[in-house]
């Protein structure tokens, strides 16, 4: 290898001596010319945009964050409402269960007085039995 830089020479030897010259030759064939290496400043100039952009998006992600914890915030005052309107109903569902219930003792009552009407007719359908056989219009007219 004839390398004209020192200090390209100086790495050539160091890798011959770890390497052997033809591994040397293969590792120093394939470096870049000098010229077309990325120094760190290059790299720092490269990211510059990346960064930039990187910046817009955090603060796009920032504003969004916010609006989240905003919905969030309205979704925890809907529930707090939902549950209002849940206990109403229950509240609700307690005095209807109590209607029925006093429904269903008026027919009881109307059961009990509807026997109890049932007995009255019966009664009043025995004694006109009793009078329609015992009291004909000929027994009418001697006992006035």
């Amino acid at each position: 290898m004839s390398a004209p830089d020192p200090q390209l020479r100086s790495l050539y030897s160091r890798l011959e001596e770890v390497l052997g010259p033809e591994h040397a030759e293969t590792l120093m064939t394939h470096l870049p010319p000098k010229h077309e290496l990325a120094t760190r400043d290059d790299l720092f100039e490269a990211l510059a945009p990346i960064r930039a952009d990187l910046a817009l998006l955090t603060a796009r992600f920032d504003g969004l964050e916010g609006r989240f914890d905003g919905l969030e915030g309205r979704f925890d005052g809907f529930e707090g409402r939902f549950d209002g309107v849940e206990g109403r109903f229950d509240r609700l569902e307690g005095r209807f269960d109590g209607l029925e219930g006093r429904l269903d003792g008026l027919e009881g009552r109307f059961d009990r007085m509807e026997d109890r009407f049932d007995t009255v007719y019966e009664r009043i359908d025995d004694r006109l039995g009793a009078c329609t056989t015992s009291c004909t219009p000929s027994s009418a007219t001697t006992r006035s």
